[in-house]
């Protein structure tokens, strides 16, 4: 057996202390998104359309699935996304859609793993910061067409590292991969903004010598500027052509999201999220500081653009986490961390023991084998407990007429319902207008004027959430014209109809 083959496979039957951390915290990482079920929101209505995409073979270019805005022009940006998420539902059910989102999130943070290794040195260093860059982008991991926007975001970071460490011919790499992004998901423009830092920080390295390593080659500057423009060129090739960025500016300007959605609201110190968020801000800050860590031009410009974004909007954290990550290994470099020396047969025994009992978890994590766990009840399905399946099994099999529901529940019910039934309203909240959330708002409320506004959109069934409308339910309590059909408290849904 050939002496490196053979190195390799002691390493992987006598894993170190650091594979153990590094493989460990990745394990975990699977397991914790594997075990998590899909919520009612966002999901399903790409599922839906990627059926679409795939029985008829064309993408839709108007509303489909609700009867407030009936025919209106929409454009649905995310069909690839859909569209994998339709041939993994009808190869493995929504399970297997789980494991692909656990897959995708894992591989991110895996490649800033490396990233971060390659900058600092030292897996130990690399271990911490991926492990920070996690703990300030948790909980915006469910699956929805963003879990590839987040593995592409790694790559293009971990690609252009490349690029600036002396590899140039990784150039031709990303115009293709822009091309697919604007396909997946609208934070495609991320991949081009990246690229755009890369070149403008270039330009200024060239200008001010006496960095810590050399820039590009002037050669090397200009194919980058080449690849800029071909990348945005790139954005082109998808069915909607010019008007993807149109699309994504107007969802970026939309004040209803801005208003109503809490994700795209600036971090706040009253909850944790905005706290750890703050805090790993100045942490960063005083640790670069402290270390007298002098970032790339480029780097320093990925982190402003991405703490001005994350700063706009909670969901946009996840962008500045893998900046931060990247940044923390830098300031962390040159640190003495503790040799990795090669383990005893013993210990690279138990090693190998703790990493295959992760890797047991990490699979038991799946929906496929969870059962097995000693799970709280909200984390034994695979969709999630609030997801009104029952209640829409009701409503299918005994009533008719125009629904009134829960937003969070559109996406899910417009994927049960269509073509059959159309929905109120869902989370593609730049599809309807104010007003028509201003009504949502008001009906879900128990409004004064709910009972006219019901009468004005001939709402004829209520499948209402007891814990975000128990104003309406109060409203209509005791009403001649409505009447309890169904309750199931395990979901929190509550079906009346007109009398």
């Amino acid at each position: 057996m050939p002496p490196r083959i053979k190195a390799t496979i002691d390493r992987l039957l006598r894993p170190g202390s650091a594979a153990l951390w590094a493989g460990g915290l990745f394990l975990l990482l699977f397991a914790a998104l594997a075990v998590q079920p899909i919520p009612p929101a966002d999901f399903w209505w790409h599922l839906k359309v990627g059926e679409i995409v795939l029985d008829e073979g064309c993408i839709p270019r108007q509303d489909l699935f609700s009867y407030t805005v009936p025919g209106e022009p929409f454009l649905y940006q995310s069909w690839l996304a859909g569209l994998c998420f339709a041939l993994l539902y009808r190869l493995g059910g929504a399970a297997l859609a789980v494991v692909l989102n656990a897959a995708l999130l894992t591989a991110a943070y895996a490649l800033l793993w490396r990233l971060a290794h390659q900058v600092s040195g030292s897996h130990y260093a690399a271990t911490l910061a991926a492990l920070a860059a996690l703990l300030v982008s948790a909980g915006n991991w469910a699956p929805r067409p963003q879990s590839f926007s987040i593995l592409l975001f790694a790559l293009f970071l971990w690609l252009l590292r490349q690029i600036q460490q002396g590899r140039p011919a990784l150039l031709w790499l990303l115009p293709p991969l822009l091309a697919l992004w604007a396909n997946l998901h609208g934070a495609f423009v991320l991949g081009l903004a990246l690229l755009g830092g890369a070149l403008l920080g270039e330009v200024i390295r060239s200008l001010r010598p006496g960095w810590p390593q050399p820039g590009l080659s002037r050669p090397a500057q200009v194919g980058l500027l080449a690849t800029t423009l071909a990348a945005a060129a790139a954005t082109l090739l998808n069915p909607a052509g010019w008007r993807i960025w149109d699309y994504v500016r107007t969802i970026q300007q939309n004040a209803v999201i801005r208003e109503a959605i809490a994700e795209w609201q600036p971090p706040s110190t009253d909850n944790s999220v905005g706290i750890i968020f703050y805090l790993s801000l100045l942490g960063l800050f005083f640790l670069l500081l402290y270390r007298r860590c002098r970032p790339l031009p480029s780097e320093a410009l990925w982190l402003a653009g991405t703490t001005w974004l994350a700063l706009g909007g909670v969901r946009s954290i996840i962008w500045y986490s893998f900046v931060l990550g990247l940044l923390l290994a830098r300031a962390l470099a040159g640190l003495p961390w503790p040799a990795a020396p090669e383990p005893g047969r013993r210990q690279g025994l138990l090693n190998l023991a703790l990493l295959s009992a992760l890797a047991l978890l990490a699979l038991l994590a799946t929906p496929y084998f969870k059962g097995a766990l000693p799970l709280p009840c909200t984390l034994r399905g695979t969709l999630s407990a609030d997801t009104p399946v029952q209640a829409a099994d009701f409503i299918q099999q005994n009533l008719s007429g125009r629904l009134f529901h829960r937003m969070e529940h559109g996406g899910y019910l417009l994927w049960r319902f269509y073509p059959q039934r159309r929905i109120f309203i869902d989370s593609r909240i730049e599809l309807y207008p104010s007003f028509i959330w201003q009504d949502y708002v008001a009906l879900s409320a128990g409004a004064p004027e709910a009972a006219a506004l019901l009468d004005n959109y001939n709402v004829e069934i209520l499948l209402l959430d007891r814990s975000t409308q128990q104003g309406l339910l109060e409203r209509l309590d005791g009403s001649p014209d409505w009447q309890i059909r169904y309750e199931n408290p395990a979901e929190g849904s509550v079906v009346l109809t007109r009398n």
